[in-house]
């Protein structure tokens, strides 16, 4: 009995001390991802704003498409940016949920998103019905609506169309992209899984969708087919 229980405290702090620089290290790492995330939102925000206050009337067509490609880029960082941060601080950061008219606020995801959609040659039919009220946080309804949005258009052939509807107990958007095969639906969940490593992305689209979806007890369906598409649902009861 003796030997045993000093072979398990050796062992114990043998693991310790081989563990120990690794543990150092993922601290570091995170309070990197932290510090960067932070000091991210700054340029971000001062970029787009500069760029909302610029006199178009002023500017030279040339100009104005250098212009625009700047704002596609610096939004789809800002994307990114507000995806770490919620994964950052979605275990520290209480909700506040309210009842929020989602249809005004999709109206606007939509609006923030048409640049990129026109710069991939794509566009939005849009279906939606005004004055849904749903009890949510904003923050997460926005990066709900933000994750499948940037998706639909990340995945989407040129020259197609990206259909979007709401209505009272569900919302839905579908693309004519590259649609996925049954084993890819079944793995999207999977944070940092990437099946496409030709479009942008860390992976952690599906895996914030689904961490608000299970929160509000919201129903998830996704239909795709190879070379066809992909339709997402959302449902949700009253």
């Amino acid at each position: 009995m003796i030997i045993i229980i000093v072979l398990t405290l050796t062992s114990f702090i043998l693991v310790k001390i081989l563990l120990r620089p690794l543990s150092n290290n993922l601290i570091l790492l995170d309070r990197f991802i932290k510090d960067t995330t932070h000091e991210l939102n700054t340029p971000i925000s001062a970029i787009l704003g500069n760029i909302e206050t610029l006199d178009y009337s002023t500017i030279g067509q040339n100009n104005l498409k250098k212009i625009d490609r700047i704002k596609i880029a610096s939004s789809t960082i800002s994307n990114i940016y507000d995806d770490l941060s919620f994964l950052l601080l979605q275990n520290y950061r209480h909700s506040k949920d309210l009842n929020l008219d989602i249809s005004y606020i999709l109206k606007q995801r939509i609006e923030y998103f048409t640049p990129m959609a026109n710069a991939q040659r794509l566009k939005f039919q849009v279906d939606i019905a005004n004055n849904i009220i749903l009890i949510i946080d904003q923050v997460k309804i926005e990066r709900l609506f933000d994750n499948l949005i940037s998706n639909a258009i990340k995945y989407s052939k040129p020259h197609t169309t990206i259909q979007i509807k709401l209505d009272q107990n569900m919302f839905s958007i579908e693309d004519q992209g590259c649609g996925m095969t049954k084993e890819q639906i079944n793995e999207i969940f999977i944070r940092y899984k990437r099946f496409n490593n030709t479009v942008g992305g860390f992976g952690i689209g599906y895996s914030i969708i689904k961490t608000i979806t299970d929160q509000y007890n919201i129903k998830i369906n996704i239909i795709s087919n190879i070379d066809q598409g992909t339709k997402v649902e959302l449902l949700w009861s009253k």
